[in-house]
């Protein structure tokens, strides 16, 4: 495995840290840190470049806050826009490339130019060529908070040699037990967490599809899937990681796979998931015009056709 290097004297230079406080911001520009940024970045940009150099940038305090998403309750961990979201930012623009690398190509999550949509296109056209197979449905329990620190720390010492950047992302893997929802670096370090056992998988001739931890994995029977799951628990029970116990099978075109927010039974019948039904035709009921035109450009990935039509209508009226 290719192990990268001299990167970290391009993560604090003036002209990444300048984008990455460009990129950080954008939407923001009305939060209190990012005008004190604005008003002179060169001094608040020269304070992090230092604080990079000498090796003495130390993750700051996370601030905690309880959200309901999903119908689960996570705990949000967010840290403060200066330093440490700029920092993150720099970090990433220089290594981005480098994780993508890492990643196969039907990993979805974090990744540009992919997300929810594209596994669902992917997702469309493997059945459609693959009809006699089945599918498994697998999620991780607690994945970001049951994320091991010194596991993240050995996977991402084979794949940089730069010290100075390894002691980075150790300072940040460090400052949080398990990986912290809402950080910038966790949907890729998350992601890169798991590329073990997507290969690990592709290795038993398996087919997975993986958005996160919300993974389906194709085989030719029930029996070969669960073959694989069980050696895939091995590798997972190294990374600390445990499946959730409940285990969904099907078979492609008989029965539906629910995932990322539709359920897929062909190429060419794909529904949402009952919930967002149910929320968009509150929505149609509250003439909530900001929701419906998000869930318009959700339906045109679906076969809802009459519900897509509904909800034009009630934009067009509004």
């Amino acid at each position: 495995m290719k192990r990268y290097g001299n990167i970290y004297e391009y993560i604090y230079s003036m002209d990444n840290l300048m984008f990455a406080h460009k990129m950080a911001s954008k939407g923001k520009a009305h939060y209190r840190e990012v005008k004190m940024v604005n008003k002179n970045p060169e001094k608040y940009l020269r304070y992090i470049q230092q604080h990079l150099i000498d090796g003495t940038f130390t993750t700051s305090e996370y601030i905690f806050k309880e959200i309901f998403d999903g119908g689960k309750t996570r705990l949000l961990s967010k840290l403060p826009y200066f330093p440490d979201r700029i920092v993150h930012w720099a970090i990433m623009l220089q290594t981005d490339h480098i994780f993508m690398r890492s990643f196969i190509d039907h990993s979805y999550a974090a990744i540009k130019g992919r997300g929810p949509h594209k596994m669902v296109h992917d997702i469309r056209n493997f059945i459609a060529n693959n009809a006699d197979m089945y599918f498994m449905k697998v999620d991780i329990h607690k994945f970001f908070p049951s994320i091991n620190g010194e596991r993240l720390k050995e996977k991402l010492d084979r794949t940089f040699k730069d010290k100075k950047l390894i002691g980075l992302f150790a300072n940040i893997v460090d400052s949080h037990e398990g990986l912290p929802i809402g950080s910038y670096t966790s949907q890729y370090l998350g992601n890169f967490y798991l590329n073990d056992v997507d290969y690990f998988l592709q290795k038993l001739k398996l087919h997975p599809f993986r958005y996160m931890d919300d993974i389906v994995v194709f085989g030719e029977s029930k029996a070969v899937l669960l073959d694989g799951v069980h050696e895939a628990k091995a590798l997972l029970a190294v990374d600390k990681l445990k499946l959730k116990d409940e285990l969904s099978f099907g078979k492609v075109g008989t029965d539906v796979l629910d995932i990322v927010g539709y359920g897929i039974l062909s190429k060419s019948i794909v529904q949402v998931r009952k919930k967002i039904k149910m929320n968009i035709h509150r929505d149609i009921e509250r003439k909530n015009a900001k929701s419906l035109a998000s869930y318009n450009g959700w339906l045109q990935r679906s076969t809802c056709r009459r519900l897509q039509q509904r909800v034009m209508e009630e934009l067009y009226a509004v």
